[in-house]
This record gives structure tokens, sequence and C-alpha cells, in this order.
């Protein structure tokens, strides 16, 4: 039994959904022929390109069309393997040389340099993937691809009740190992089997709800998944009248606190306020004045100088229903405080090492940043990140099981917990080896 996703209408973010895109447009990139030389427009390095990933040879140099750091198309230097070149600024002649421009050639074509275990040290030109990604269509990426390894050949279910469901998937012949997830829209919970258990049990379902499962599997290599709809059993649970909230909201800003003011609203048991900037939220922490409960001041020391806040007003109704939220906005008396002085930066941050799964960095240390309580390393491909550090004393770090062929951002700074300043950041990008 083989029912496929394929037309299912949800859109949101699975972050699992896009790593596998990024995974694929790393790994596999459809043939294309280079592209036609015309005689008076030859591609040359640093113009702009339209096709990703498409190669030519110019003049014995190999170009490949890749977005930039800043996310523009333009044809870059590789070798004949297709990795990016890093120009070696030491072997540059000084500029207005005689030989400056036939040596600085011949060093944008040499070869990037090694660490100790071998393989280039290539910066990543996306600088470890753009933060803003726009997320697919979950339903596409669980469409077919002739790009990936074969899928399992069914998927089914059974036991289906309100609240649970198990899914049972039929192994490949050779794969050990097998992932299965249950996806409401764009949220999921994913579990994993093998070769002989392959039965995988969810609950914690809602009735009357659709859901999709997928199956597949990471090794040896990436596979297409195969889905099957769910449908709960049962009525969708009722969970909001949306009844309207209090009206006549009014928030003003007094002294060092916000007070809030609105309109008495019938049946209403009681009132629940908050306040939000950014990600700062507080509900409650607030006193009602002359006993009113339609007029109440945010203690002192909940409002910091000022910020613009959100404020948000709803009510508890005697039937027990909730009114939606009343917004309105206010802006805080005073300044806000000068944001505190950082300590310098480290200083040569560069890769030492990288490997297909781990990149080691080392850093130097300006006087000033010498007294750090300890340095905080994190590493970011695209909204992924993972924050580690080492101690007072250390000067470089590894990190370790990341992913092969994928582009990272190193970022590293220091803490002082006597003092409580940072020092400001300092970054640096690789792009890792495939194997």
């Amino acid at each position: 039994m083989h029912s496929a996703n394929w037309g299912n209408k949800t859109v949101g973010r699975v972050r699992a959904a896009v790593t596998l895109v990024a995974l694929l447009a790393s790994m596999f990139v459809l043939p294309t022929a280079a592209p036609a030389q015309a005689a008076t427009a030859k591609p040359r390095a640093g113009a702009v390109c339209t096709t990703v990933n498409v190669k030519a040879k110019v003049s014995g140099v190999n170009l490949k069309c890749i977005k930039n750091s800043r996310g523009k198309l333009a044809w870059t230097r590789v070798n004949a393997a297709g990795r990016i070149i890093v120009t070696r600024a030491s072997a540059v002649a000084p500029t207005g040389s005689a030989a400056s421009a036939s040596t600085a050639a011949d060093s944008s074509m040499s070869l990037a340099a090694k660490g100790p275990s071998g393989y280039e040290i290539i910066a990543d030109p996306n600088n470890g993937g753009n933060p803003e990604v726009v997320y697919p269509d979950p339903s596409t990426v669980e469409g077919p691809n002739p790009l990936l390894a074969a899928a399992v050949p069914s998927i089914a279910i059974s036991n289906l009740t309100e609240n649970s469901v198990d899914v049972t998937y039929e192994p490949i012949a050779g794969v050990e190992t097998y992932q299965v997830y249950l996806r409401y829209n764009d949220s999921f919970t994913l579990k994993g089997g093998d070769s002989t258990h392959t039965v995988v049990h969810f609950d914690g379902l809602s009735p009357g709800w659709d859901y999709v499962a997928c199956a597949y599997y990471l090794q040896p290599r990436e596979s297409a998944k195969t889905c099957v709809n769910i449908h709960t059993p049962g009525q969708t649970p009722h969970w909001q009248n949306y009844l309207p909230g209090p009206t006549g909201v009014v928030a003003t800003a007094v002294d060092d606190t916000i007070e809030v003011q609105w309109a008495e609203l019938p049946n209403a048991e009681r009132y629940t306020v908050s306040i939000e900037h950014n990600t700062a939220f507080q509900a409650g922490g607030y006193t009602e004045i002359g006993g009113v409960r339609t007029h109440i001041r945010f203690n002192s020391g909940s409002v910091s100088p000022g910020f613009d806040y959100n404020v948000r007003v709803s009510a508890l109704l005697t039937s027990g229903d909730w009114t939606v939220e009343t917004l309105t906005t206010v802006h805080s008396l005073g300044t806000q405080p000068a944001p505190p002085v950082k300590l310098p930066a480290p200083t040569n941050l560069r890769v030492t090492d990288v490997t297909p799964t781990t990149v080691t960095i080392a850093w130097d240390v300006p006087v000033e940043s010498t007294n750090v309580s300890f340095w905080q390393v994190f590493v970011r491909h695209e909204t992924s990140f993972t924050a580690t550090g080492t101690g007072p004393t250390g000067r470089s770090f590894t990190m370790v099981e990341l992913n092969p062929g994928w582009g990272y951002q190193l970022v590293v700074s220091g803490y002082n917990q006597d003092t409580g300043i940072w020092t400001n950041e300092a970054s640096v990008s690789v792009l890792l080896p495939t194997g």
C-alpha cells in the first residue's frame, strides 16, 4: 500500500525538510552543458551569471556560477574539481609593479591551503548560508525525487484512534535504520526504526485532524520519502469562540511605569493584561489603581525606559470562554541606557584544519581582552547553530558532528564574569569537504 501526499495543500516550516533540500542542492547537480561562448561576451570572474553551478572554461581558467555572500550569482574561479580557489595574498606582487597583473593571476589559480588532515581549507562564499531561509511546502519535499535513493516500498497505518496510530513501513534490502515522522502542517514528531522493528507508534494526536506520516532512510545515502495521509476519527476540539475583547483600551506611560485602562466588559470574570517588547514578555506584576480592576499599573521595575511596548488585554467570561486580545502600543518614558562597552574582539581568527565532519579554528587575543572568563564559540548553518565554548586560556577549538559539504560560519567572543562585559565578535566561514 502506497499513498503519497502529493495533493496536500498545507504550507509550513519543516526544518528537517529544509535540511534535506539543502543537502540535495549541495550533493546532486544535474549535468549542465557549458554555456555557449560568444566571441564578444565570454564569462569572466566576477561577472554576473544566471544558472547556478554551471561550469565553463575560458582561456585555461575554470569558472563556476555560484551565489556569493550578497546573494548575487557571479562567475567564480574554481579548480578542475569545482572547488573554489582561495587567493594567496602573499603571492601577489605590489600594486603598480610590472609583474603585479601576471602574479595576481597566477596566485588566484594556486591551490587552497591544506590543514594537517590533508583537506583543502576553503572559505564558504555564502558565509554559512543565508540566515533568512524561505521554507518550502512540506508536501513538495515529500514528493518523488529521482535524485534520491529508492524509497521504502510501502507504508501503512493500523490501530487508528482519536489520539494514536501505528505506522508500519516495509524495509528495503541492505538498509538497517529508518526515520519515520508524523506531521500536522509544519509541526512533526520524528522517530526511528530498523529493519526488524518496522512498526512505529505515535500518540498525543487530536481527534478530527489530518496528518501525514512519512518513512525514509539516510544511510547508505538519503532516500525519497514514502508517505500516507491520516485522518483521526472523532470531532475536532473546540478551541476558541473568538469573542470580542475589551474596548476602550488606553495605555499611558507614567514615570517609570505603564498604566492601562479599559471599559468594563459584561460577564467578565477576570482580566489578563500583558506588556511585550521584542522577546521580553510580562503577564501580571501589576496592581489595581483605586481598587478598580479596569485601571492597572505595572509595578516599578517592570518597564525599561525609552522602549515601545505592545499592551494586550483579554477577559475570561463567566461562561468559561476567553475573549480575543485587544492590542494597543505605548512608548515608555525616559532614555534607553547606552549599550554596554565591549572589549576588543579576538584577532586573526582562522581555520586551521577541516575534515568532512569537523572544523578547527584558532585565534589571538588583544591585551585588553586577556581577562575573559571563557570563550564562546558557535557554528551556524543557515538558521541552525550550536553554541559551546572553552576556558579563558583557550586559543583554539574543534567543532564536531558537522555535515560533509556544508558551509558554516564560526563566531568567537569572550565574556568576563566579574564585569559582565563581552568582547566583540570575530567570525570566519568554511566549506567542509565532502569526503
